[in-house]
């Protein structure tokens, strides 16, 4: 979703106004760090698993349920969608593609991995990125400290003890924090959206001016440990 997102904003600035992020890094930081940085190594050997040819037999519904179990947002009725989602035939393989097309390990594992993704995808709209510091699937303070070299308008918010999962965790925060950074652009005073979660500290960066928009935003989730997901439930209404 991020990756799509920043991809978009780049090619097509006209058709965008803001551009939010949520914990999902940028492509061209990613791959530098994914060659280059250990522990992004380390924390994305998962992919080396993904894009193998018959990865589908091992990623059953009940594999990736162990990704969100531990979450208090991972309800019954949550699950209960998701495994609607994941049973529909070719769902799970469809979403491994997306590694599989994008991310190209070598023989040496991450030295010298390839992508499909564009090179210097440079973002002129004013971007938020909202980022969960307790994100296994990234060495989070690298992911983010690459951004302004592509994102000279950067809002970059920084939440403690929040996982990958951000949007899912603190809803209702996320919502006024798009919200707020929304307005702002477009000069307008915002009205409170606050929600039923505890408030949430979080660290903020900005970096370049603001400027007044017509409103529109990407906002952006997940690519991580499973994009699979994300790639599912958007078709699961087709």
């Amino acid at each position: 979703g991020g990756c799509v997102a920043y991809i978009l904003t780049s090619l097509y600035p006209d058709a965008v106004d803001t551009l939010t992020i949520l914990n999902a890094p940028h492509p061209d930081v990613f791959l530098l760090l994914l060659t280059h940085n250990h522990e992004q190594q380390a924390r994305s050997q998962y992919i080396l698993d993904f894009v193998k040819p018959d990865s589908a037999a091992n990623f059953t519904p009940a594999v990736l349920e162990t990704f969100f179990s531990e979450y208090s947002f991972w309800t019954p009725e949550l699950a209960a969608a998701y495994h609607t989602a994941w049973a529909q035939p070719g769902a799970i393989n469809a979403g491994l593609n997306w590694y599989r097309k994008n991310i190209i390990p070598s023989d040496d594992g991450f030295v010298g991995v390839a992508s499909t993704f564009p090179h210097n995808i440079q973002i002129s709209r004013p971007t938020l990125v909202c980022w969960g510091m307790d994100d296994s699937a990234f060495a989070n303070e690298a992911n983010l400290d690459g951004l302004s070299e592509y994102v000279p308008n950067l809002t970059v918010q920084r939440y403690p003890n929040i996982s990958h999962w951000i949007g899912q965790a603190i809803p209702a925060t996320i919502a006024e924090s798009i919200h707020l950074f929304v307005m702002a652009k477009k000069g307008e005073a915002p009205s409170p959206t606050s929600g039923p979660e505890a408030p949430t500290s979080a660290h903020v960066f900005e970096s370049g001016p603001g400027s007044g928009l017509w409103i529109a935003v990407i906002a952006a989730g997940v690519m991580s440990v499973l994009v699979v997901t994300v790639i599912v439930l958007l078709t699961r209404g087709k």
